[in-house]
């Protein structure tokens, strides 16, 4: 049964960095159209509203839902590495 559950994880892993490369491809894409500087603003800025409003304003709650504030890191962090990536470009 472990082989079962390391298989899916590793088939999970394929399909995340098959996603990766798929928004990294749509980015650039995008940024090849636009000014590079502007995009990798607006990603940070992304960014900024889910930290802000997903993990940092359920902290502040009473009681704290961890699959939003988990969800709101995961998607910051995400927004922050595409702005990165597209300001390297």
């Amino acid at each position: 049964m472990e082989c079962a559950g390391f298989s899916i994880m590793v088939y999970n892993t394929a399909r995340l960095l098959y996603f990766k490369k798929v928004m990294y491809n749509i980015f650039m894409n995008i940024a090849s159209f636009a000014k590079v500087d502007a995009i990798s603003e607006i990603t940070r800025d992304i960014g900024q509203v889910f930290f802000a409003s997903m993990f940092v304003a359920p902290i502040m709650q009473a009681e704290i839902n961890w699959a939003i504030t988990l969800s709101g890191f995961i998607l910051s962090i995400i927004f922050w590495v595409f702005s990165i990536l597209i300001s390297e470009k």
